[in-house]
């Protein structure tokens, strides 16, 4: 499991697996959020299982499924309440971490410019491609 700090409360990975979530629970986490759809792949756990797992441990697990390639404005609203009614810190994944990683972005624009949230996830190894820029400057 590849944890990126997108900031000190909330990270970014790609799918987890049972066996990581003790691991999690113990790097402090109090948040899990799985933005990967069940049945993208035959091999992936369920969100169900890795709820109840995770809640087991202690840990809160959202289910907010994100599209491959779907992302929109409205998704990184969602994730920004989300994030303000949960508890800290937060680790969100999906297949790869880069759809958490758009959506965080998304969700960020009301207090970080553009520049700063490219260089947030870029630093950590993902991109954004300009449209996903372009709805980060004009998310109010």
């Amino acid at each position: 499991m590849k944890i990126h700090y997108l900031e000190p409360n909330f990270a970014v990975s790609p799918q987890i697996e049972h066996t990581d979530l003790h691991d999690i629970a113990q790097l402090g986490f109090k948040t899990i959020i799985c933005n990967r759809p069940d049945g993208e792949h035959h091999e992936q756990p369920s969100q169900q299982q890795l709820a109840q797992l995770a809640e087991e441990l202690g840990l809160t697990f959202i289910y907010l499924p994100l599209q491959n390639g779907q992302i929109q404005q409205a998704d990184g609203r969602q994730l920004a309440a989300t994030i303000a009614e949960t508890e800290l810190p937060i680790l969100a994944f999906c297949r790869s971490g880069t759809r958490s990683a758009i959506a965080w972005a998304l969700a960020n624009t009301a207090h970080r410019s553009a520049e700063e949230i490219r260089a947030c996830v870029e630093a950590q190894g993902y991109s954004l491609n300009s449209c996903y820029i372009e709805q980060a400057h004009t998310l109010d």
